[in-house]
């Protein structure tokens, strides 16, 4: 698989191995991150390219930035503990094989950062370029909280959901609001 949706053509991300350790992120917080580069090709304030699940990643908190919160990229991490609030699109975005695990997460939308109509609280998706590619995103989402901005003017009026789930993507969520 290749990402252009991180500001780089071409690259290739992710792996074979789903047990894979990419390392320790824990207790993190990125704030004010992210970059509009051009029309559909932005960096997230947190990105996480095909990690597996032997990486560790509790207790991170992305804040505030120019595009999505948290931005999954296929793999198999395994997160607990995470706030994506004021990301100027999507809260939590997932797509091109994504099977992550998510457990214990608030995600909130602000009109102070909010972009433009389409921003939601989840959006995922399998693969734009052909819905039935394999693998499938599926990922499981369990004891999330995802609050809108209804009624804080500005942009959060607009087209916005708390889930948009589309181009053939399947997964699960538990014990979310």
């Amino acid at each position: 698989m290749c990402s252009s949706d991180l500001g780089l053509s071409g690259t290739p991300f992710g792996g074979n191995e789903p047990n894979d350790s990419s390392g320790i992120l824990r207790y993190v917080r990125v704030e004010y991150a992210g970059r509009i580069l051009s029309a559909d090709n932005e960096l997230n304030i947190v990105t996480m390219n095909g990690l597996g699940r032997g990486t560790t990643a509790d207790h991170v908190q992305a804040h505030m930035g120019l595009d999505d919160a948290c931005e999954w990229f296929g793999g198999t991490i395994n997160m607990k503990y995470l706030v994506c609030d004021g990301g100027a699109d999507d809260q939590l975005d997932y797509q091109l094989g994504t099977v992550a695990n998510v457990q214990y997460a608030f995600a909130q939308q602000t009109s102070l950062s909010l972009d433009a109509a389409g921003s939601h609280g989840f959006e995922g998706d399998n693969n734009e370029n052909g819905f039935d590619f394999q693998p499938r995103s599926a990922p499981n989402f369990c004891n999330v909280t995802v609050v809108g901005c209804k009624d804080q003017g500005g942009n959060c009026n607009v087209d916005s959901t708390g889930a948009l789930l589309r181009r053939g993507t399947a997964g699960q969520f538990w014990k979310s609001i």
